[in-house]
């Protein structure tokens, strides 16, 4: 599992740093655009926050400059290869209150996945946006991914 989720999170890393090149190279961004990459950064900081025990930098919703993106994916990256380094924590309940103050208990490394699966489901959406605005958005399927390591 640990091997898995290693790939799976450099794959994430290099479909946001596709996704910032290309956002970075146009001259306006729609704001739902921005929000929404935004989020994906910002809810992939509160669940590590989450699994390391100690309160999030950024609200789920905070908006970033894009300029601020890659530094923010890099630190996300690296804080998740660290836990992705430790061992034995992968099979860690990890206890956590929602932003309503709701708690809830979950293994660490269904944690992890759902951060790999919201972040696609998010990309997906600004890809669309993307091609609204008229701009041909990266390929970040998994295969091609896959494909370019061989």
């Amino acid at each position: 599992m640990n091997t898995l989720l290693k790939d799976l999170f450099n794959y994430n890393d290099e479909a946001n740093k596709r996704f910032i090149k290309s956002i970075e190279e146009e001259e306006v961004i729609h704001p739902d655009i921005v929000r929404l990459m935004s989020h994906i950064f910002n809810a992939h900081e509160v669940w590590v926050a989450r699994i390391e025990g100690h309160s999030p930098t950024f609200g789920v919703w905070q908006l970033h400059s894009i300029h601020d993106f890659a530094r923010i994916n890099e630190h996300n990256y690296t804080n998740t290869q660290r836990i992705l380094s430790q061992e034995g924590v992968l099979e860690q309940v990890i206890r956590y209150e929602n932003s309503k103050g709701e708690v809830f208990e979950n293994l660490a490394r269904d944690i992890l996945m759902h951060v790999i699966n919201h972040s696609t489901y998010h990309r997906a959406q600004v890809a669309s946006m993307l091609k609204k605005e008229g701009i041909m958005p990266p390929n970040s399927d998994y295969i091609f991914y896959k494909r370019e390591q061989e």
